[in-house]
Formats: C-alpha cells, sequence, structure tokens
C-alpha cells in the first residue's frame, strides 16, 4: 500500500520578531510510504520545481532597555528601529514635570543613545520614548 503527502510549505522566520522572511513551496515533492515484508518505509521523491516567496522583514520598533539602573547620571537607553526616523526621549520627576527633552533622529537597526541629564536630584525619573504612534515609559533611580 502507497500513501502519498505534499509536505507544507517551509517557511523561514526571524529569530528576533517571529516574522516570516522566506516561504519556500515546493512543488512536485512526495513523501511516500512503501510498506514491503510488514517494514514501512518513508522515500523522498525529487522535486519537479521550487519557488520561494520573498516578504518584506519588517523589524518593529521596541524600547530594548534602560541602563544602568540605578545610575549616577549618565543614562543609556537602547531600541530597534524598522528605519531612519524622529524620536522624542523625555524624562520626567515624580510629580509628572518635564526635566529633560531630546530630539534624536534614529537609523535603521539597533540604536543606543546616552543621556546626561544636567542639574537633577537623587531620585526616581521615568523615561519615555516616543515615535509617530508608539510610546512607553521606564522607571529609573538617579542616584549621587
Amino acid at each position: 500500500m502507497e500513501h502519498q503527502t505534499q509536505p507544507p510549505s517551509i517557511a523561514i522566520l526571524s529569530n528576533t520578531t517571529r516574522q516570516l522572511i522566506l516561504n519556500i513551496k515546493i512543488h512536485g515533492m512526495f513523501l511516500q510510504d512503501t510498506t514491503i515484508g510488514g517494514k514501512t518505509y518513508q522515500r523522498i521523491l525529487i522535486p519537479q520545481e521550487i519557488t520561494t516567496e520573498k516578504t518584506q522583514l519588517t523589524r518593529p520598533f521596541f524600547f530594548d532597555r534602560i541602563y544602568p539602573n540605578p545610575t549616577k547620571g549618565m543614562i543609556k537607553i537602547r531600541f530597534n528601529s524598522p528605519d531612519e526616523r524622529k524620536i522624542t526621549i523625555k524624562l520626567y520627576d515624580v510629580c509628572g514635570c518635564l526635566v529633560h527633552k531630546d530630539l534624536i533622529k534614529s537609523r535603521l537597526g539597533m540604536n543606543e543613545v546616552l543621556i546626561r541629564p544636567e542639574g537633577l536630584s537623587a531620585g526616581i525619573y521615568f523615561v519615555r520614548l516616543e515615535v509617530e504612534n508608539y510610546g512607553q515609559m521606564e522607571k529609573i533611580i538617579l542616584f549621587k
């Protein structure tokens, strides 16, 4: 008894974002189960045609981390950007008052920005990263 099934497409996903990068469709390639003498063997028949579909890998914008935390004054902010775009970085005190603001231009991929807020006392602050329709806030502790 022979049974033929066509395997699914082979999908290659991004390791970090789990988004589809490449989809390979195999036409005419079959797994064939053959039973001989009570044992079942599986054979792969040679493919007749292979097509690929490339998809645009769009890395989403995401806030990676702020470090060191706590810090003595220099704040490092890491984020990933899918393209060049304007980013606003705001620093707020615990009362919600804006104490520092930077407007920067990101580059494609992982970015790191250094902020040296001057004249701030020790305490808890909130860093807000804003870009177009995305915003995220993280707490940071500043000590002297």
